[in-house]
């Protein structure tokens, strides 16, 4: 089940006493991966996203940029995706991209590079390790949420 929930801590002893933190909080969606749900625009459903460490770049499923009539870009060169075994996929080469704005529950939002493959329906979109080191989320391992401290903004890094 995904909850969104707003808290404030308590202020630590080396802070100000009037310093306060707000933080956003995403709950997983499944008990066995770190499924969360976000909107794209055109999409008025959430769309499951796998949060992956293991991945080497940000996914988007092919079947869904049109749904979303995303702007494809093509790539420099073609890309080869292998799995986490080093085999080869049989979806073929990775040749286009869509930059595009996430937005998770509560307008919590963020400008993204998707690059463009065939992906599993339970989870149509893929956020990869450096996804999770530019936004810098503290994670519950436990709970398997995701915390983002809210600043004056609500775009992510």
């Amino acid at each position: 089940m995904m909850s969104f929930t707003a808290f404030i801590c308590i202020p630590k002893p080396f802070l100000p006493q009037n310093c306060i933190n707000i933080y956003a909080v995403l709950t997983s969606q499944s008990q066995t991966s770190f499924i969360v749900n976000l909107h794209l625009p055109m999409i008025s459903d959430p769309i499951p996203t796998l949060v992956d460490s293991g991945a080497t770049s940000n996914f988007i499923d092919s079947k869904l940029t049109s749904q979303a009539q995303l702007i494809r870009s093509s790539l420099p060169s073609l890309i080869a995706l292998s799995l986490f075994d080093g085999k080869p996929t049989t979806c073929g080469f990775i040749h286009d991209y869509v930059k595009t704005k996430i937005t998770f529950p509560k307008f919590l939002c963020q400008m993204i590079s998707l690059l463009i493959t065939k992906l599993h329906p339970s989870a149509l979109i893929v956020l990869r390790l450096p996804w999770l080191c530019a936004t810098n989320p503290t994670i519950n391992w436990e709970t398997l949420s995701l915390s983002f401290p809210l600043g004056t903004t609500s775009m992510l890094p």
